[in-house]
C-alpha cells in the first residue's frame, strides 16, 4: 500500500497516547501511523491489541532520550 504521508506519535502505549494512535489509525487510513515508545512503566502494548494488525500502522520500541 503506498501512504501519501507519514505521522510520528511518541509514548502512544500509555493510556492516552494509545488513544490518540488508535484515533489517528481510524481516521487516517491514506496515512502511515508510526508509533514509538520505549514501553516503560506506563507503556503497555495491550492498549493497542486491536490496531496491531491494521496496515498503516507500525509500532517501533524506541526510547528518544
Amino acid at each position: 500500500m503506498s501512504f501519501n504521508s507519514t505521522i510520528l506519535i511518541t509514548g502512544g502505549a500509555g493510556f492516552i497516547g494509545s488513544h490518540v494512535v488508535r484515533r489517528f489509525v481510524y481516521n487516517y487510513p491514506d496515512t502511515r501511523i508510526v508509533n514509538l515508545d520505549a514501553l516503560t512503566y506506563a507503556g503497555n502494548m495491550e492498549n493497542l491489541r486491536d490496531i496491531e494488525t491494521e496496515s498503516n500502522y507500525v509500532f517501533e520500541k524506541v526510547n528518544i532520550l
